[in-house]
C-alpha cells in the first residue's frame, strides 16, 4: 500500500526553481573549467638570465668581503701596534716620573755640587 501511493504521485517543480538550478550548475561548470586551464609559465631562459645575473653580482660582492676583510686585519694589527707604542710610552713616563719623584724628594739630603749635577744632567 506504501507502494501505491509513492507510485502515484506526482512531483510539481517550479520553473523558476527549475531556471535557478540551470544557472547555477552553468556557473559551477564556468568555474571548474576555469580551473582545469594550464596556466602559462614565464620563459624558464628569462629566469636563469636573471638567476645567473644575481649569482655574478654575489660573486662580486664576495670578492669585495674578502677585499675589505684584509684591509681590515691590516689596520686591527697597525691599531694594536699603536697600542703597544702608546703603552710603552705611559710606562716610560710612569718609570721617569718615579725616578724624578725619588730624586726631588731626596733633595734635601744633596749637596750644591750634587744639586747642580742634578740639574744640569736633567736639563740638558
Amino acid at each position: 500500500m506504501l507502494y501505491n501511493n509513492i507510485k502515484n504521485r506526482t512531483i510539481q517543480i517550479k520553473l523558476s526553481h527549475l531556471i535557478l538550478s540551470g544557472i547555477v550548475l552553468l556557473f559551477l561548470l564556468f568555474l571548474f573549467s576555469l580551473r582545469s586551464k594550464s596556466v602559462d609559465l614565464p620563459d624558464y631562459s628569462k629566469q636563469k638570465q636573471t638567476i645567473d645575473s644575481l649569482n655574478n653580482m654575489v660573486l662580486d660582492l664576495k670578492k669585495e668581503q674578502v677585499t675589505f676583510d684584509k684591509t681590515l686585519k691590516f689596520h686591527q694589527y697597525k691599531i694594536s701596534l699603536i697600542n703597544y707604542r702608546i703603552d710603552s710610552t705611559k710606562q716610560e713616563i710612569t718609570n721617569i716620573r718615579n725616578y724624578y719623584g725619588k730624586k726631588i724628594r731626596d733633595i734635601n739630603k744633596y749637596t750644591p755640587s750634587e744639586l747642580n749635577n742634578f740639574f744640569s744632567s736633567r736639563y740638558k
